[in-house]
């Protein structure tokens, strides 16, 4: 007794359905692969931009991407500030800042700096210079070490002027101007960092 031929119909819609099978497993394989591979990237990116910023704060401080929750504050002159969240979980550790220089001789410069939830700098330093070689820098950190007098100072603690104006800072015989500049706009910056509600400003990028 021979067996009955498979009817078509059937033989094709069993192809169908492993092909389809074997098409699902496929695509969730690779979905499974993409996502991974995109969260690897992600983190990475993250660490990168943490260790960019490690002077301005200890990285095993926070595990946000500050640049993801960037804010434009109003600052220094007519410029905006770029103000960054610094976060572990929900607890917040501060501001990363990104804020002009206003006043010098050929302002405005940048600075970038790490200002604690208290309102404390961690570090500042200037990302962008056009003040005049031989007097304006002498504030470049490769010229000396004005900039270190920023650490660990707040509103609270000083008078964001130079010794000349009445203030806590030292100055340079012959050129005050830039130590002036830096030191009243970072005091500028700081007075706006007090009582931030940081999400009420527009984000990075959007103007």
């Amino acid at each position: 007794m021979t067996d009955k031929p498979e009817n078509p119909r059937i033989r094709y819609l069993k192809a169908g359905v492993t092909l389809a099978a074997v098409t699902m497993v496929c695509l969730t394989l690779i979905f499974t692969v993409s996502s991974f591979t995109a969260n690897v990237i992600a983190a990475g990116k993250i660490k990168a931009r943490n260790a960019k910023y490690a002077k301005l704060f200890d990285p095993a401080l926070y595990d946000n991407d500050p640049e993801a929750e960037c804010r434009l504050v109003p600052g220094p002159g007519n410029n905006d500030m770029e103000v960054m969240a610094v976060r572990k979980g929900d607890h917040p550790v501060g501001y990363i800042v990104s804020y002009s220089i206003a006043g010098g001789y050929s302002t405005p410069f940048a600075m970038l700096a790490g200002v604690t939830s208290e309102g404390k700098i961690t570090y500042a330093d200037i990302t962008v210079f056009n003040e005049t070689p031989g007097l304006g820098d002498k504030v470049l950190r490769s010229k000396g070490r004005f900039l270190d007098t920023l650490s660990g100072t707040s509103l609270s603690t000083h008078s964001f002027n130079v010794k000349k104006d009445g203030g806590d800072f030292d100055y340079f015989t012959g050129a005050t101007v830039t130590p002036r500049a830096v030191v009243r706009s970072t005091g500028k910056m700081l007075e706006q960092l007090r009582d931030l509600k940081l999400e009420a400003y527009p984000a990075c990028g959007s103007k």
